[in-house]
C-alpha cells in the first residue's frame, strides 16, 4: 500500500501519517543528501580541472627539447599535479646543480626522484 501512495505522488499525504520523529528523520536525512551531493560535484569539478590543466601541461612538456623552468608552462597550469611535481623535481635538481657543484652532475638522483615522490604523494592528498 506504502509503494502505491508514492507512485501516485502522494508524498504530501504519506508525510502527513507519519509522526513527528518520522518527519525529523527524513528532514535531517534530507540535509545530508543535500550536502553529500555537493560534495561529490565539487570533487568532481576539482578533478575534471586538474584532468585537463594536466593534459595541457603534458601537451606542452612533451613540445619542449630539454628542461626548462616551471614558470616557462604558463599561467593556466597552476593546478596541475604534474606540473607541481615537476616543480619539485626541477628545484632539488637545481639545488645539487648550483653554483657550488662546478661540474654540473647531479650528485644524487635518488634525492630528485624522492622529491617528485614526496610532491606526488601530496598531491594525491590535496585532490583526496
Amino acid at each position: 500500500m506504502g509503494l502505491y501512495i508514492l507512485a501516485e505522488g502522494n508524498v504530501s499525504q504519506l508525510l502527513l501519517q507519519t509522526g513527528w520523529v518520522a518527519r525529523a528523520t527524513l528532514m535531517i536525512l534530507g540535509i545530508f543528501s543535500i550536502f553529500s551531493w555537493a560534495i561529490i560535484l565539487q570533487k568532481y569539478s576539482r578533478l575534471k580541472r586538474a584532468g585537463q590543466q594536466t593534459g595541457r601541461f603534458l601537451e606542452q612538456f612533451r613540445q619542449t627539447v630539454k628542461l626548462v623552468e616551471p614558470q616557462a608552462y604558463g599561467a593556466g597550469l597552476g593546478g596541475s599535479p604534474l606540473l607541481n611535481q615537476y616543480r619539485a623535481a626541477y628545484r632539488e635538481m637545481e639545488s645539487q646543480v648550483g653554483a657550488t657543484n662546478p661540474h654540473g652532475k647531479l650528485k644524487s638522483p635518488d634525492a630528485v626522484e624522492t622529491a617528485a615522490k614526496l610532491a606526488g604523494a601530496a598531491e594525491m592528498q590535496r585532490l583526496e
